[in-house]
């Protein structure tokens, strides 16, 4: 285009007009196919649109319902859980044997004693402690790592008895403690 703007360059000229004879060559039936075709394809485009958008919006709802959902299931395995440790650690702490080997000092009776009931009740890990939180036997034969967690899982459980739990490393440590006198 020159400055002007009343002189438009002959390339522009020539596309302009071979669009034109194109599209003016063509019969008006099939003018009026291409033009149906054209609206055919923008309608579904605005569709297909509308439609993801909405199974997007639908997926994400459904995601957040089953991610809470899947969250109250997990907390409620966990208390079954927990009450499950508790129970046995309850019939542990009762035992005849175990309250035996306490008493009478005997770290070899005691460990095999918490290796028996730990691999009853499905625990990884089963020990006795003094009163100042002192690791005195252990089932996995006196874990470093159980002495530095034992004040907080016992301050999670509530101190006397109860059950907590703590994270511990790359994972998580489930505590159920009883306040056995033997």
């Amino acid at each position: 285009m020159s400055t002007d703007g009343q002189r438009v360059s002959p390339l522009l000229r020539k596309l302009w007009s071979g669009a034109g004879r194109s599209l003016g060559g063509l019969r008006l039936s099939s003018r009026i196919v291409l033009v149906s075709v054209l609206l055919l394809l923008l309608v579904q485009l605005a569709g297909f649109t509308v439609i993801r958008e909405s199974i997007d919006r639908n997926a994400h709802r459904q995601l957040a319902d089953r991610l809470v959902l899947g969250e109250r299931i997990w907390q409620r395995l966990l208390e079954q859980r927990a009450a499950k440790l508790s129970q046995g650690a309850a019939v542990l702490a009762a035992d005849y044997g175990l309250r035996e080997a306490v008493s009478s000092h005997d770290e070899q009776t005691l460990r095999s004693a918490l290796d028996n009931h730990a691999g009853r009740i499905g625990a990884t890990l089963a020990a006795v402690l003094d009163t100042s939180l002192a690791l005195r036997a252990s089932a996995d034969g006196g874990n470093a790592g159980w002495a530095a967690l034992a004040p907080q899982l016992v301050h999670r459980a509530g101190g006397g008895g109860g059950k907590g739990a703590a994270p511990a490393g790359a994972g998580s440590v489930e505590v159920a403690l009883v306040n056995g006198q033997p």
